[in-house]
């Protein structure tokens, strides 16, 4: 029934892969409500991210945002107001990955020392990430029916939304 080196598990992990691979270029980028744009070099590292994340697990791409996803909405919600101590923390941690990732060999003192604790990684982080994914979905199902019998173009834009970073209501 299967190839010789196929299992039920492999199917269905290539089946998810194809299934999402245009979302992972198409999903706007969330961010705060205040009116801040995302930088050029966020927002192809994003896209970048998202690929990746969807080729390496996809059941983790459908559930959660990216690390640079995270960073682009805490960006742009540090711009509207200051963070408590865990979600400073927070949005150090993923900026350090971030700028790892595009290269920077040394990272200050004040961002390579962040470490999460279970609370923040698991309580904050970890449901603002599904958050954002819960709301690129939406958008996306959206614009589906929006556009029913049209082709939709790659979506560069951003979705402006806000909910209360000290609340972990959003989590679903």
């Amino acid at each position: 029934m299967f190839g010789e080196h196929e299992t039920p598990t492999d199917i269905r992990i290539a089946a998810l892969r194809k299934k999402h691979a245009e979302d992972a270029v198409r999903f706007p980028i969330i961010v705060h409500a205040g009116g801040w744009d995302v930088p050029q070099d966020l927002r192809k590292h994003i896209a970048a991210a998202r690929v990746c994340q969807l080729a390496e697990d996809p059941e983790r791409f459908i559930k959660y945002a990216v690390d640079a996803e995270a960073v682009a909405y805490l960006m742009t919600a540090s711009l509207c107001f200051p963070f408590s101590h865990e979600w400073a923390q927070i949005y150090l941690h993923v900026a350090g990955k971030y700028m790892t990732e595009k290269g920077l060999k040394q990272l200050p003192d004040f961002i390579d020392d962040v470490k999460l604790n279970d609370y923040e990684r698991n309580h904050l982080l970890k449901p603002l990430k599904r958050w954002i994914r819960q709301k690129q979905f939406k958008h996306m199902k959206g614009l589906k029916r929006e556009s029913r019998g049209q082709s939709i173009k790659r979506n560069d834009q951003t979705v402006t939304e806000a909910p209360v970073l000290c609340d972990s209501s959003y989590a679903a």
